[in-house]
């Protein structure tokens, strides 16, 4: 019904396991496009050797994704996060932290031009490890987006978040950190227009912001 408390002991209505993470939803979502606008996947991240590691190579390749390992984890097993869902919907996540640096993530790519459209999407978790790499990306021919999800505070706040849309082709946020972007909290209305006005007062950045209002759906700001 609700979360437990301190020394409580509490039975679950249902207990499954998932295959799940920001990156890994955002690869297996990609994937699933098809045509006309069918992607090839791939996905960097951290994978062991035990046989929870073994079931998510496979979901994933069910699903058209192609997962890179490019480091193995403490003691060579799958990360896990334990999600508790409340009866009203609301939930708590426990994450085991995914170690990686700007290396493990550049190392496997092309390091020449590329030959044909090519992009890279990484978590905001990763965004002061991306940061000093993307010029050189793009140089190279890459587009880049990020996600608000682990982004550090100083990417969310007024003048670093305008910095970031400056630098990227893409940028995903909820509602929660438009509210710390814009200094306030607004219905979704308002919060859309208020955005809006943001950006413009950006200079109108070369970035594709994409504001995800929940059940309100979502509100997408192309650049001018």
């Amino acid at each position: 019904g609700v979360m437990p408390h301190r020394n409580d002991r509490i039975t679950a209505e249902h207990i499954s396991k998932r295959l799940g993470g920001p990156a890994a939803n955002v690869a297996v979502a990609a994937a699933a496009l098809g045509p006309p606008f069918a992607l090839e996947v791939e996905l960097a991240t951290v994978i062991g050797k035990d046989a929870d590691s073994l079931w998510a190579l496979e979901q994933l390749a069910r699903r058209g994704v192609r997962a890179h390992a490019v480091r193995s984890p403490f003691r060579e097993r799958l990360s896990r996060c334990i999600v508790l869902v409340e009866e009203n919907g609301q939930r708590t996540k426990i994450n085991e932290p995914l170690d990686l640096d700007r290396e493990d993530l550049i190392s496997h790519l092309p390091p020449n031009q590329v030959r044909r459209r090519s992009h890279l999407h990484f978590e905001g978790y990763h965004a002061n490890a991306m940061m000093p790499a993307v010029a050189s990306l793009r140089a190279r021919g890459w587009t880049i987006s990020t996600q608000d999800t682990g982004l550090p505070p100083e990417h969310s706040s007024p003048n670093g978040f305008r910095a970031l849309i400056h630098t990227l082709d893409a940028v995903f946020i909820n509602r929660r950190t438009a509210y710390r972007i814009l200094g306030q909290q607004l219905s979704a209305e308002k919060l859309t227009s208020a955005m809006a006005e943001y950006l413009a007062d950006a200079g109108n950045p070369p970035c594709t912001v994409a504001l995800t209002l929940g059940m309100d759906g979502a509100a997408v700001f192309p650049p001018i």
